[in-house]
């Protein structure tokens, strides 16, 4: 990976910069780095690296991006800072779609263990593959959620009293 120049990393008041770290926030004065793009750019015989393509590159897991973070924006502040900024949604999206990439490769290695594989190890492959261990699955409800479905249950069952009580019927309890 080539480092980029830290000295254009920041604004001529010092702050750092984000948007115009892009070709498509470019500004005049500034000299732009990256493309928000799926992959490289060429404009006027220049390659424009695709930020996104290092990102999935990089051998991290989302959240511990440090590496990236120093050898690319050389610092990590200023990866903190283009986290929260206007291209945050971007950022977002390659977080996760480095998470999916993470867990298909693990699924990939998974599988084949299963292959080629010996004894118990193979075994445990199978198993969990055969068990969809790598499905996504719904953990026990919040409290917060709990507590809705509580005050819209007894919604319902006011409301039901209520028309029982305007036919002239009475609900058991």
């Amino acid at each position: 990976m080539i480092p980029i120049q830290s000295n254009n990393m920041k604004d001529e008041k010092g702050k750092w910069r984000t948007y115009s770290l892009f070709w498509e926030y470019r500004i005049d004065n500034h000299p732009y780095h990256w493309t928000l793009l799926d992959s490289d750019r060429e404009f006027e015989g220049k390659v424009i690296p695709s930020l996104k393509k290092i990102y999935l590159d990089y051998n991290h897991v989302p959240g511990f991006e440090y590496d990236f973070a120093m050898e690319v924006l050389g610092s990590w502040a200023h990866w903190e800072k283009l986290c929260v900024s206007g291209v945050k949604q971007h950022v977002a999206s390659w977080k996760e779609e480095l998470e999916v990439k993470i867990k298909a490769n693990s699924i990939k290695s998974i599988i084949q263990a299963s292959i080629e594989g010996e004894g118990a190890s193979k075994l445990q492959a199978a198993k969990y593959l055969d068990g969809k261990g790598y499905a996504p699955t719904r953990g026990r409800p919040s409290k917060e959620e709990k507590a809705g479905r509580l005050i819209q249950d007894n919604a319902v069952n006011n409301e039901i009293a209520d028309d029982l009580e305007r036919v002239g019927l009475k609900a058991i309890k």
